[in-house]
Parts: C-alpha cells; structure tokens; sequence
C-alpha cells in the first residue's frame, strides 16, 4: 500500500476504502470482526494519474458508489460496478 491521503469506511461497514495518488484500495470487512481491516482480503485498482491527478479525498456515497476528488477540486465517480464487483 502506497503513502494514503484518504479513507473512508462504506455505509453498510462493509468495505474500507483507501486511496493514494496512484491507486484506489477496497477492503472487505474482516471476517473475524476486528478492526484489522489492511489485513483482510483486498482489491486494488490503479488510477491515472493524467485523469485523476493528485487525489487527496474519498469518500462513500451510498454502498456501492464513491467519490473522490482531489486538489484541483475536480470530483469523480467510481461505482463497484465499474470495478466488477
């Protein structure tokens, strides 16, 4: 996992979300309950540095839909369809 300059936890508790400059991490729950979400099953997807460039916040706006937005102020939509989930 890369430097995190944002995170936010789904709605549901079910997923963790944690974002880099350079990429977007999901984190399922633990199945044990703990809070040791990094150490739990996860799926990374690299962003574009050219579309997104430096993003810095994330958030979750319902449980299948995130935001992001970053240091110019331009926001973006990635829902887990688009992530094949």
């Amino acid at each position: 996992l890369t430097a995190a300059t944002g995170a936010d936890l789904s709605p549901d508790g079910q997923r963790l979300a944690v974002i880099s400059y350079s990429d977007l991490w999901l984190f399922s729950r633990p199945a044990d309950g703990s809070d040791h979400w990094l150490s739990s099953p996860s799926i990374r997807t690299a962003l574009d540095r050219n579309v997104v460039k430096q993003v810095e916040a994330i958030a979750w706006q319902d449980d299948r839909t995130l935001l992001l937005g970053n240091e110019q102020r331009d926001l973006f939509t990635i829902t887990l369809d688009e992530l094949g989930l």
